[in-house]
């Protein structure tokens, strides 16, 4: 049984094997949210700043992708895909 752990608390877990942080956090999205007993159990990428960054700006093109029709797709840990008439490119860098 979990001791009780204020709503605020977190606990980090580093992984160090890429492959098993993506399964992980790939079979968590699929699962979506649970529970045990009465605490909510939420599992996410811990991003460096620069990281996150990059991810916060490629997030703002969106609604400019999405009226230029373009479809879109952001993937671990900060690349976009961006497709227009057939036409594929990958953006590690949201200034490109």
């Amino acid at each position: 049984m979990l001791r009780h752990i204020p709503p605020t608390s977190s606990i980090i877990a580093c992984l160090l094997r890429h492959n098993q942080t993506r399964q992980i956090l790939q079979a968590a999205r699929s699962h979506g949210p649970f529970r045990i007993g009465q605490h909510d159990i939420r599992i996410t990428a811990n991003y460096s700043k620069d990281i996150n960054e990059r991810r916060k700006a490629f997030l703002a093109l969106r609604p400019r992708l999405h009226q230029l029709e373009m479809k879109y797709g952001l993937f671990d840990p900060a690349r976009m895909w961006v497709t227009k008439n057939g036409l594929s490119r990958d953006f590690y860098n949201p200034k490109n």
